[in-house]
């Protein structure tokens, strides 16, 4: 996702498979924030503040953007939003963990 070609890819994807919320893993940004890709999308995301390492994020479309009440960068491995539906609030958690195989 460093590259923005890569970010063009996935919301490409987003659209034909009709996804609203989209939620990424080792994306590899720096700091944590929030960012509008382009019309109608928009990106949260939470990384490493040290190295471009792991690092989650959640790409909604605009509808969603709005609707959202709040987020919370937890860790570069973690992040929750919360939205505000028609008839109750909608929590999302996002989260990337490390699965390695030790004989």
């Amino acid at each position: 996702m460093s590259q923005l070609s890569k970010t063009e890819q996935v919301i490409k994807q987003m659209i034909q498979y009709k996804i609203d919320i989209l939620a990424l893993s080792e994306v590899r940004w720096t700091s944590m924030g929030e960012k509008r890709i382009d019309k109608e999308h928009t990106i949260i995301y939470s990384g490493n503040d040290a190295t471009r390492d792991q690092g989650v994020a959640l790409l909604l479309t605009n509808v969603f953007a709005q609707a959202m009440i709040s987020w919370t960068p937890v860790s570069s491995r973690i992040i929750t939003a919360r939205f505000l539906g028609s008839h109750a609030k909608l929590s999302i958690v996002a989260c990337y963990i490390v699965t390695c195989y030790c004989p």
